[in-house]
Order: C-alpha cells, then structure tokens, then sequence
C-alpha cells in the first residue's frame, strides 16, 4: 500500500483525494494544510487557488508559476511539527510545519508557520507568520 503524499498512513484516495474532490471535507487547518502539501506535489493549480484565502489569491501567472515551480521539484516529505487551534469548533489556526524536496540545486526545504481561516465555511490557507 501506498501511502498518502501528505504522510498520513492512509492512500491518496482515502486521504487527501477527498479534501481535493470536497475542500469542506478538511475539518481542521491541519488537514487542510496536508492536502495542500499533497496538491503541491501533484502541481494541483486549480486546488491550490481554491485553498488561498481569496484576499491572497494568487494571480493567474502566479498560480502558473507555482505549478511550473512544483513539477520542477521532488517532493520528498511533510513534517508537521506543531498546531494551534484549527479544529473543527475553530475560526483561525495555524500549523507549523516542514516540506523537504529536491531540486536542480540539491536539497531544499521549506519550513513555515501558516496561517489558515475560515472562509464561506471551510479552511483555507491565509499567509505565513512569524
């Protein structure tokens, strides 16, 4: 068995294929932030846009550019390293975590405290944080 992108123990289809075929199947920032993970690795453009808090919304050549960007890269790994709030019962959240990938220049990691919201009643992902 093949586990999920995002590094649940779970496969895609079980994991985070639901969150991508329904966003308000996320029920917490954590879940959100992990099918997000897993649609940069499948260069999802069209998933990353609708998980953007839309007073961040990339622009058209933007989100071109993250997809080009993303099939540019191996993804190797997700690390989730600490939560706060995000839950179910939750307006706001934040999830900090670590994404290891390969590139033409070797190893590269992204490391990043995220800010996630509620929005029309599902999560999305708002910004980066200090």
């Amino acid at each position: 068995m093949t586990t999920c992108h995002c590094g649940n123990d779970k496969t895609y289809t079980d994991c985070c294929e639901i969150i991508h075929k329904d966003i308000t199947k996320a029920s917490t920032a954590e879940m959100l932030m992990r099918s997000r993970y897993t649609a940069f690795h499948k260069a999802d453009g069209d998933y990353l846009l609708l998980s953007q808090a839309k007073k961040h919304a990339p622009s058209p050549t933007e989100i071109k550019d993250i997809v080009s960007w993303a099939k540019s890269v191996t993804w190797v790994k997700l690390e989730v390293l600490e939560t706060s709030n995000g839950l179910a019962d939750d307006t706001t959240g934040t999830v900090k975590f670590k994404a290891t990938y390969f590139d033409a220049d070797g190893m590269g990691i992204i490391e990043e405290n995220s800010l996630f919201e509620r929005e029309n009643g599902h999560w999305v992902y708002v910004t980066g944080i200090e």
